[in-house]
């Protein structure tokens, strides 16, 4: 009887580990995909570092803000983001802050938001940005489809570096608005698979600005509830499920 309880003991002290090990492959695999992107402020945005909108990753938010004849800023923390826009062709980000963009005569206030789009495969066909009801602003828009920007904001034309010399198709819009809500878009020559962004909002006082929108034109399955999961990923369920069958088999004896 001693003797079958300390085999069994050694045969549960050999499963520790190996339930310790597969936990330890598991965990990125069914708890490290980013979250769906929600209706957030920018801040949490940034904290977060990425998520997905729909099956699509997006990733490295930054921000910067400047001012000129004290015009108060808005803050990260205080520009919501709105992704439910989104369409399975046509990926969107609305941002708007509660009062508006604005500033008074005599001031102007710049925000550049930057952040990158990453798919798995090839599936981006180009931006799109587009301005809400408005006093005259400027929003510039600089896109690189696998490459990364490198020029300094507003600089033209817009420089996009990479290892290879085809597949880098940079691209630059500029919507002036003045009263009526405005669109611009542009279509890659192929689809990439990275898309870096940068928006930047251009504000001359007196203006203002309800909200502004970023979007990318994607040929892609859509929005779903979650990615299915990868083939490495059922791989390494391969011990937890061999180690819980042995335990069934130990107690049914």
């Amino acid at each position: 009887m001693n003797r079958g309880k300390a085999e069994s003991s050694r045969h549960q002290a050999w499963l520790l580990p190996v339930f310790a090990f597969s936990l330890a492959l598991l965990a990125p695999g069914l708890f490290g995909a980013p979250l769906q992107c929600g209706v957030d402020s920018y801040a949490n945005y940034e904290a977060q570092g990425q998520c997905m909108l729909g099956d699509f990753i997006l990733t490295n938010f930054t921000f910067v803000s400047s001012s000129t004849g004290e015009a108060n800023l808005v803050t990260a923390s205080q520009i919501i983001v709105d992704p439910t826009g989104s369409t399975p062709t046509n990926l969107s980000l609305q941002f708007s802050t509660p009062g508006g963009f604005r500033v008074n005569q005599g001031q102007t206030a710049e925000y550049i938001f930057r952040y990158l789009l990453d798919p798995i495969l090839p599936m981006i066909g180009g931006p799109v940005m587009d301005l809400g009801p408005n006093d005259p602003v400027t929003l510039t828009g600089e896109f690189c489809g696998d490459g990364t920007l490198s020029s300094a904001p507003k600089a033209q034309p817009v420089v996009c570096t990479g290892s290879a010399t085809t597949g880098i198709f940079p691209a630059r819009l500029q919507i002036v608005g003045a009263g009526t809500p405005a669109s611009q878009s542009f279509q890659f020559p192929s689809l990439v698979t990275t898309m870096d962004n940068r928006l930047i909002l251009d504000l001359v006082g007196p203006a203002t600005l309800d909200n502004f929108g970023w979007g990318a034109t994607v040929n892609g399955s859509g929005p779903s509830p979650s990615p299915a999961p990868e083939p490495s990923t059922l791989l390494l369920l391969t011990p937890a499920l061999l180690a819980l069958t042995w335990v069934r088999r130990r107690r049914n004896r």
